[in-house]
């Protein structure tokens, strides 16, 4: 759902907090599976969107998912973080680290003839036209069908489109 952008509402600059604040849109709908802000008019959606008013996540989320949404959302743009901001969050740096040693684990837990098997079929080459074309031994066709008369399935002679009717 495209919404208007917090600053916009306010009239203020667009900038890269704006863009958090759409995260912080996204990342609510990802969960909620509907918008932060809904409305039945433009004006009311507004008026939504700039006091900031919306229904916390479920509790089923963590605790880190709460507080993004919660910061990302913020009316005021200065209390946003930046990209960086997220990433250099404790909670985001703990979870960040659990998926990255998550990742290595799977990638060492591979034997090696599951690699080298892996690493042989992503270097198979398939042929273009042009060499399937060239390739001896090929099936060709062309020599099964008389060029001077057609037939349908049963044999009988078809008649060419716009020839002598």
């Amino acid at each position: 759902t495209a919404l208007p952008i917090s600053e916009l509402c306010q009239d203020l600059p667009y900038n890269s907090k704006s863009d958090m604040w759409a995260l912080g849109c996204l990342l609510y709908e990802l969960c909620e599976l509907r918008p932060a802000f809904n409305a039945a008019s433009l004006v009311g959606l507004i008026h939504k969107i700039v006091k900031g008013s919306f229904m916390p996540v479920s509790s089923q989320y963590s605790r880190l998912v709460h507080s993004l949404v919660s910061v990302l959302l913020s009316k005021s743009p200065d209390e946003r973080p930046s990209a960086a901001g997220i990433l250099n969050m404790s909670e985001m740096r703990t979870q960040l680290s659990s998926f990255i040693q998550h990742t290595e684990a799977s990638r060492t837990s591979e034997t090696s003839s599951e690699r080298s098997q892996r690493r042989s079929s992503s270097r198979q080459r398939h042929p273009t036209p042009s060499e399937k074309d060239s390739v001896s031994g090929s099936d060709d066709y062309s020599d099964d069908f008389d060029d001077a008369s057609s037939s349908d399935a049963s044999g009988d002679p078809v008649a060419e489109a716009g020839a002598g009717s």
